[in-house]
């Protein structure tokens, strides 16, 4: 069983070794980036096979800064069409410099996603 001092020490390993990376220039995360990394550090600690895979989802979480199709969401509803490209110009963003702050001070946003 994987105590919680050594998930954290595996987290805080994989965490450098995924900012070692975004700062070389890479912008965004694979999953395979991310299990590579949490492999390595889930070796230097006792970590089990269901916390490797709990790991390895948290930091996909808190790393992935670019929505692909995995992470789409799609009804089946076939009349929809895109409304914000036509509109995007027309909307007064209110909130947007509030809530632009709060993403750049909250400590579990990644720096590429603000």
């Amino acid at each position: 069983m994987t105590t919680i001092s050594e998930y954290a020490a595996a987290r805080a390993t994989a965490q450098m070794m995924l900012r070692k990376e975004i700062s070389g220039g890479s912008g965004s995360l694979q999953i395979e980036t991310i299990q590579e990394a949490v492999a390595k550090s889930a070796g230097l600690f006792d970590v089990n096979q269901k916390d490797i895979e709990r790991l390895v989802i948290e930091l996909d979480s808190q790393y992935q800064t670019i929505m692909g199709a995995e992470r789409e969401i799609r009804g089946v509803d076939g009349n929809w069409s895109p409304w914000l490209p036509n509109r995007r110009n027309s909307i007064e963003w209110r909130f947007w410099d509030h809530y632009y702050q709060y993403l750049l001070n909250e400590d579990d946003m990644a720096d590429q996603a603000v």
